[in-house]
């Protein structure tokens, strides 16, 4: 409560904490790409490139699907984190409100 004001102010402010919300919501996509693949790892050497007639033949092994991409462009995860979002503003908007009462 600021006296001289005659207000209740909020810290942080509605922005800065939703953007804080966005940039959580980027992190954990940005964590999923930072961790490299276990495919090219020698202690997988066994499983990805197996002994055929006692021979351990150098295959060609892809990194596998873009987990980010399927991230990004997964319908359900990005309703989910626009639902936050919405919520997020709505329940922010009705804390305003409700202070207002105390002014």
């Amino acid at each position: 409560f600021d006296a001289a004001q005659e207000s209740i102010e909020f810290s942080p402010a509605g922005a800065d904490f939703a953007a804080k919300i966005d940039s959580v919501m980027n992190e954990f996509v940005g964590m999923v790409r930072t961790v490299g693949t276990l495919i090219s790892h020698e202690s997988f050497k066994e499983y990805t490139q197996p002994l055929i007639n006692g021979r351990q033949d150098a295959v060609e092994v892809s990194e596998g699907f873009d987990i980010v991409g399927l991230i990004d462009e997964n319908d359900d995860y990005n309703e989910k984190v626009d639902a936050i979002k919405v919520a997020f503003e709505l329940h922010f908007s009705e804390v305003v409100e409700y202070v207002k009462v105390f002014e």
